[in-house]
């Protein structure tokens, strides 16, 4: 016996002893026509999941996707990321999916992924030695890509927002004292990477960031700063010079005196090193190889460790001077808000949390200064 609907609105019968409630899709993948069914004890029940089944068709969701997470990504790599995102975040998130994602859980079927397949990625990633930073850099690819999913109407909820990823222990900022900082500008006078460090200890810009500049964006005058719009980073084998990775990291950053006459003095030199050179490739590069060209970051970290090591300072990257500069600006009383600013982070948050060391000493001070105010009041 079965009782049967109109066209399209599905329809619940009994078969073998069992009630099916049966409806009509079509597949947003593939385009075919299905017929999903769901099994029930009773005809009633059978007609309730009828009913959830037309509501589900009628939101968008896709009933019974038979596209698998590994066919899912690979569309959505193709046609939300790779034309969007910058060439290194592409690289990154098909790295992400190729070596992680899909060999551990892209055998699933996308609208069956379930929290405890995403647990066993974050296991399977811990196995092979990837640190909690990294497991959570993987996480957050496949959330992204189940976001889309769930905007395209493939799953009805993203379960990568309900299993979290491992903690991540932020790790401890130690940046370079202004003594340090000093000595390194004294040791440095005279040769190409002064400006450099002078820059990276008072605008706060990440290395990359630096080695970028063209003297277009810099301003040298009274109302002295640089434009930050550019970083170049070695990716797929190749230099690669491309935007800054969000619109907050982009902005104006004024310059500080030293780093005005560093920079002016850094220029005179460079245009006297350009006029001996046989040829030189890229005169609008502020910090070039000796030749013009682009420099990368791993050369100036090279020549860093060569000063380090011959000052005898303890393990810092040249990035540290970045972390230097806010460190130095919030010692002097600067608030953490513009503090924010000049490092163009995007959350208020982000900068509370690397310097904690810094402002729980000036918590700390700002609790004795109250004291002795009202030792003096009492």
């Amino acid at each position: 016996m079965s009782k049967r609907r109109a066209n399209n609105e599905g329809s619940v019968y009994k078969h073998d002893g069992r009630w099916i409630a049966m409806i009509s899709v079509t597949d947003p993948v593939t385009g075919k026509r299905r017929r999903p069914r769901r099994h029930a004890a009773t005809q009633e029940q059978a007609l309730e999941l009828l009913d959830d089944l037309r509501g589900q068709r009628r939101s968008g969701v896709a009933i019974d996707s038979r596209m698998t997470l590994s066919a899912w990504l690979d569309r959505w790599l193709e046609a939300f990321v790779r034309d969007v995102k910058a060439p290194a975040t592409v690289e990154n998130y098909s790295d992400h999916c190729r070596l992680h994602i899909v060999p551990a859980i892209g055998k699933v079927r996308i609208g069956q992924l379930k929290p405890s397949h995403v647990a066993t990625l974050h296991r399977v990633c811990e196995a092979k030695g990837l640190s909690p930073s990294s497991v959570a850099g993987v996480h957050r690819v496949l959330r992204a890509a189940l976001s889309q999913a769930e905007r395209e109407g493939l799953v009805q909820r993203n379960v990568a927002r309900l299993q979290p990823p491992p903690a991540v222990r932020r790790r401890e900022v130690k940046p370079p004292t202004a003594d340090q900082v000093r000595a390194v500008l004294d040791a440095s006078r005279g040769a190409p990477d002064h400006a450099l460090y002078a820059l990276l200890a008072t605008a706060g810009l990440r290395i990359g960031e630096a080695l970028a500049l063209r003297w277009d964006d810099l301003d040298l005058n009274d109302d002295a700063q640089v434009t930050v719009q550019r970083k170049v980073q070695r990716k797929v084998g190749r230099l690669i010079v491309g935007p800054v990775k969000t619109p907050g990291s982009e902005g104006r950053v004024p310059l500080t005196r030293l780093a005005v006459q560093a920079l002016s003095e850094h220029r005179r030199l460079q245009a006297e090193a350009r006029l001996a050179a046989p040829s030189w490739a890229d005169p609008g590069l502020v910090f070039p190889t000796s030749i013009g060209t682009q420099q990368e970051p791993r050369q100036a970290q090279r020549r860093w460790e060569r000063l380090r090591t011959e000052l005898g300072m303890p393990w810092v990257r040249a990035h540290d001077f970045r972390h230097a500069a806010a460190s130095l600006m919030l010692d002097a009383g600067v608030p953490l808000k513009v503090v924010q600013k000049v490092l163009r982070h995007s959350r208020l948050a982000t900068t509370a949390d690397l310097y904690t060391h810094v402002t729980e000493r000036l918590e700390r001070d700002a609790a004795d200064r109250l004291d002795e105010a009202l030792g003096r009041a009492l």
